[in-house]
């Protein structure tokens, strides 16, 4: 590619301009009237005459024209992103971190968890209400995914909903969680997972206390507490 090039892609409306300036610029035109190609800047300011680039510019049906220091392959490189790489709220360091997605295979995750937890976790089961560790417990600290140690909730948004489960008014960042649409049981509920690992956590209802107004209502065996 030039040192600092131009990509131009364009469709002219008519094919006397593109026949006419296609030699100055370098272009090639398609049975489809789509001039492609890849200038640098020097050619363009070559051109002698400016009203001819004004037209030039005017005349483009459609298109992008980009200024870059490299080929379309550093555009790409520098645009890139691993969509295996999610942008997550670390408690521990205070800031937004990015993390890999993790996956496991079922049985993979049957050696990593006890029954109970694979239950809920990645079959969507759901704890006998009040039977939880975590529905009466309120320690300072954060409480994290079982299954993969992900940051979800912190305990000072944690409330007492009277409802069998440990309650939040929020989670600690927005981009820890997922939020999926669960139509069991003949309703539509909002079901909350881990953004990390989707592991299944809760429902989120809308009848909770200021200042959001929500209750994240999450199974305790989802959960595993850390201290803080």
């Amino acid at each position: 590619p030039p040192p600092c090039g131009a990509i131009i892609l364009a469709t002219f409306h008519s094919a006397p301009f593109c026949n006419k300036y296609r030699g100055m610029l370098g272009l090639n035109l398609s049975s489809k009237r789509t001039c492609v190609s890849l200038i640098s800047q020097d050619n363009l300011l070559a051109m002698e005459e400016p009203m001819l680039r004004r037209t030039f510019i005017k005349t483009l049906s459609t298109g992008a024209f980009i200024s870059m220091c490299g080929g379309l392959g550093t555009v790409g490189n520098l645009f890139a992103q691993d969509p295996g790489q999610i942008k997550v709220w670390s408690a521990a360091k205070g800031t937004f971190i990015m993390v890999s997605k993790i996956n496991k295979t079922e049985q993979e995750w049957k050696e990593l968890l006890t029954p109970e937890q694979f239950d809920v976790t990645r079959k969507h089961g759901t704890e006998r209400a009040f039977t939880g560790e975590y529905d009466k417990f309120y320690e300072a600290g954060v409480y994290q995914c079982v299954c993969c140690g992900q940051d979800l909730f912190h305990s000072d948004h944690k409330f007492d909903s009277k409802t069998g489960w440990p309650s939040y008014y929020q989670p600690i960042a927005i981009e820890n969680i997922g939020i999926s649409k669960d139509r069991k049981w003949l309703m539509v509920r909002n079901e909350v997972h881990c953004s990390r690992c989707e592991s299944h956590l809760g429902h989120v209802f809308e009848d909770g206390p200021k200042p959001t107004g929500l209750r994240y209502c999450i199974n305790s065996v989802s959960l595993k507490f850390v201290k803080a």
